[in-house]
């Protein structure tokens, strides 16, 4: 389950907290979805020490796209059976959706003051019923991005989904 994790990835996974474990198992590829080769290179600066490094020949004549994408291969939620005990089944299902179509943490955007699923598990247990009009608009956001897309452009497709959602046109 955690073959193609780096383990700072594998540190994060345990760093959210003792309630839930959730991960996305990823594989790099080319744009055109051919798998990207690791080759061993040698290290200029330490004689006789090889790393294994991935190495994408595709090349793109443009600076806008990207010539490699990340596939999702799989996605895990674990939760702990003692802390999900006294939530129910419309949490936990809601919950998981989340955290298995969006790469997110447990408890973001309740950091922020923002009603969401993702806060289940938050000390304070303040969880809605259900995932809110802002769960549903992350995930219409983030689905309309562009693979490409910077992952900074999620808060800006948020707001336009959240205010759509509404029936309010977005600002430009």
């Amino acid at each position: 389950m955690f073959i193609s994790l780096k383990e700072h990835e594998i540190d994060r996974i345990f760093a959210d907290g003792d309630a839930v474990q959730a991960w996305h198992a990823t594989e790099v590829r080319g744009a055109d979805g051919r798998p990207v080769p690791v080759v061993q290179m040698e290290v200029p600066s330490v004689p006789g020490l090889k790393i294994d490094v991935e190495w994408n020949q595709q090349f793109k004549a443009s600076r806008l796209g990207s010539t490699i994408r990340v596939d999702l291969a799989g996605s895990i939620v674990l939760f702990d059976r003692q802390l999900a005990r006294d939530k129910t089944l419309q949490q936990l299902a809601d919950y998981a959706t989340m955290r298995l179509l969006a790469n997110t943490r447990d408890g973001a955007a309740a950091e922020d003051g923002v009603a969401t699923i993702l806060s289940l598990f938050a000390p304070n247990g303040a969880a809605p019923a259900e995932w809110t009009e802002f769960d549903r608009a992350y995930l219409r956001g983030l689905y309309r991005m562009r693979p490409d897309q910077d992952h900074r452009g999620v808060h800006d497709a948020t707001k336009s989904a959240f205010l759509r959602g509404l029936g309010a046109e977005p600002e430009d």
